[in-house]
């Protein structure tokens, strides 16, 4: 059962990874070949720049899909930890009453927590989904969407810009790039982009935890204001509480990430000069 709760993820994961990835070369293309534009492939500050400017654009594209999606999982995480305190009883809505609970790890960082065994059940996603809709309406579903849109542009950009450089940096025209470079240059723009993005992703999820309880308890009044918040009154370190943990994951995911795209685009372009 546990394997088959996964399916939905991975098929979710695999399509927003597939558009993110299309939308980026189309923006790189249109943007190369854009008169007005001083783009140039040949350099490398241009290029990067021109990398960094299609993966905002990306990241800004799957923002309004994705955004609906990581609202619910802050949902999810907000009744889980209800139900670990007690405070749950299995209400459509639960996350109403989830700025009760103290030390909410979702206020400090949105950190996986593990299902509650042999407590009460929460809601499916879907059902949490639905439970949004009827509450909020269509709206209801893109509840913090300005600061997801800050945090996947950005973070998209920096992730397409430091993969492209370090993977140009570690090859020359002589020496075109292999399997080992685009793992190598994966796994660092993996690290790279978590380094600089991992306060915007703090900021987008407890902006999001805000808007999920009653209004009278909203503490935040935007992003700037949340970001600045959380630095005053917890320090630098609080925007960076949990890293480790990403960055550890990091390394070897988008490793793997890039080898596997770079593997694929290569079989296509050789097939495609066959035909």
């Amino acid at each position: 059962m546990a394997r088959l709760g996964m399916v939905p993820p991975l098929i979710t994961v695999s399509i927003v990874k597939s558009i993110s990835f299309s939308v980026y070369e189309s923006s790189k293309r249109t943007l190369l070949h854009q008169p007005l534009l001083p783009f140039r492939s040949e350099s490398l500050p241009s290029y990067a720049a021109l990398c960094f400017l299609s993966g905002a654009a990306s990241g800004a594209f799957i923002a309004l899909l994705s955004c609906p999606f990581e609202l619910v999982k802050v949902q999810k995480q907000l009744e889980q930890l209800l139900a670990r305190s007690g405070a749950f009883r299995g209400s459509p809505l639960a996350h109403r009453a989830a700025a009760t609970v103290p030390g909410s790890p979702v206020a400090q960082r949105a950190a996986p927590l593990s299902p509650v065994s042999g407590g009460p059940h929460t809601a499916s996603s879907w059902q949490a989904a639905k439970d949004l809709y009827k509450l909020r309406g269509i709206r209801g579903l893109y509840i913090g969407l300005g600061s997801h849109t800050i945090r996947d542009s950005l973070g998209t950009g920096l992730y397409f810009c430091a993969y492209e450089t370090t993977k140009r940096l570690l090859s020359s025209p002589e020496s075109p790039p292999g399997p080992l470079t685009h793992f190598f240059a994966g796994g660092v723009c993996g690290v790279v982009s978590w380094l600089l993005i991992f306060p915007v992703d703090l900021v987008k999820s407890v902006i999001q935890r805000d808007a999920l309880v009653p209004g009278d308890r909203v503490q935040h009044r935007g992003f700037f204001h949340c970001l600045t918040d959380i630095y005053c009154r917890q320090g630098p370190g609080a925007l960076y509480r949990g890293i480790s943990v990403s960055l550890l994951r990091a390394f070897p995911i988008h490793s793997l990430n890039f080898l596997v795209y770079e593997g694929v685009l290569s079989y296509i372009r050789r097939s495609d000069s066959v035909e």
